[in-house]
Formats: C-alpha cells, sequence, structure tokens
C-alpha cells in the first residue's frame, strides 16, 4: 500500500521487480491529492498489480481498509517531525509494517543531484518548449531548481534522525531495524542491514 504516491512509478517498478522474483503483489497508490490520471494510467499498464484509489488518503490517518505493507518512495522527508512521527505512530497502531525512501543525505549523492538537475533541463530546452527552454530563458529558473534539489536533499532523514523518531512512540512490542543498503553498484553509502519495522512473531 503505497502512500503519498504521486506519479505512482516506483511503486509500479517494485511490484514488476517483485513479480520477477516470484513474489507477485499488488500495489495501491494513495495520495492526499490523488493524481487519478496518473494513477489510471500506471494500473493499465501493470497487468493488474497496480491499482489506484481515487479518494484522498492521509498518510497520518490511514483508512483502516488499506491494509498491507506501507511504502513511501522519496517523499517522507517533506513531513516535518511531528507529521512524521504520526505516519509511523498510525502504523504501529494498525499493525502495518512501514518501508520509505530510496535515497539518504550524504554529501555525494546531494552534489549528484544537483548536478543531475541542471543538466537535465539544460539538455531538454532543445527539445522542450516546457521547463527545460524556460531554464535557458531564464538561467535563474534553473538555479531555483538546483537549490529546490538542494534544500530537499538536505530535509533527508538521517538514521539517528529516524531512530529518534520511533524512540517515543508507544511500540513495545515492535523492532523497528533502521539502516541504509546500497543500490547496486552505486559507490553512495557503505551496506547497512535496515528499512523494515515488523512485530515480532
Amino acid at each position: 500500500m503505497d502512500l503519498c504516491s504521486g506519479g505512482g512509478g516506483p511503486a509500479a517498478t517494485m511490484a514488476d521487480e517483485l513479480a520477477k522474483r516470484g513474489r507477485a503483489v499488488t500495489v495501491t497508490l494513495t495520495d492526499l491529492y490523488p493524481n487519478v490520471a496518473a494513477f489510471e494510467h500506471v494500473a493499465a499498464g501493470s497487468g493488474g498489480a497496480v491499482v489506484g484509489r481515487r479518494e484522498p488518503v492521509d498518510a497520518t490517518h490511514v483508512p483502516a481498509d488499506l491494509a498491507g505493507v506501507r511504502t513511501i518512495f522519496n517523499a517522507f522527508h517533506h513531513f516535518r517531525l511531528e507529521q512524521a512521527r504520526g505516519i509511523l505512530a498510525d502504523a504501529v497502531a494498525q499493525r502495518q509494517p512501514t518501508v520509505f525512501e530510496v535515497v539518504s543525505r550524504e554529501l555525494l549523492l546531494g552534489l549528484l543531484l544537483t548536478l543531475l538537475t541542471v543538466t537535465l533541463h539544460a539538455a531538454l530546452a532543445p527539445v522542450s518548449l516546457g521547463v527545460g527552454s524556460l531554464d535557458l530563458a531564464h538561467p535563474g529558473h534553473a538555479a531555483l531548481r538546483a537549490v529546490d534539489g538542494l534544500v530537499s536533499w538536505l530535509r533527508i532523514y538521517s538514521v539517528p534522525e529516524l531512530q529518534a523518531l520511533v524512540a517515543d512512540l508507544d511500540a513495545p512490542d515492535w523492532v523497528w531495524d533502521i539502516g541504509t543498503i546500497q543500490l547496486g553498484n552505486a559507490p553512495l553509502h557503505r551496506d547497512i542491514p535496515g528499512g523494515l519495522p515488523q512485530p515480532p512473531g
């Protein structure tokens, strides 16, 4: 059950990857402001693995009928401390495991993302009448996008910050496994087990 789905792309990719590994799942896309057109587009190409929920879903108060492992891809850092704690507290209250983010707050990653943002928009300019060409007409626009990306990166919760988030939750029978894992051969961080909270047994 995917929270803050946006366009739904990462969740569909996850469903595809799990299916390749013999673990077929159904992913439900949700958002406080659901992009119904995007949800339907992703669902149409998923072979039934992805469905979208038209009704708004608040990540801090998820409807009880939406059961299953909760994922949040690249959106958890948008929530302030109390909201983030509320998301986790709701997962605990409803006994639903949670895994989130596919980015981490590391200097190399931040620099790469900033560089990629500027480069991508510059590369799109010759073939696009949208954002890319606007960057060429107004160089400050590209700079603003780079700053936006950098600020988002700075807001990503670190492992100690996530540990602090769950430290005062009333969840004595839960085990929080918080850490990072290396994605492929990307030289961004070392491999540390973590990422999935689960009730014992």
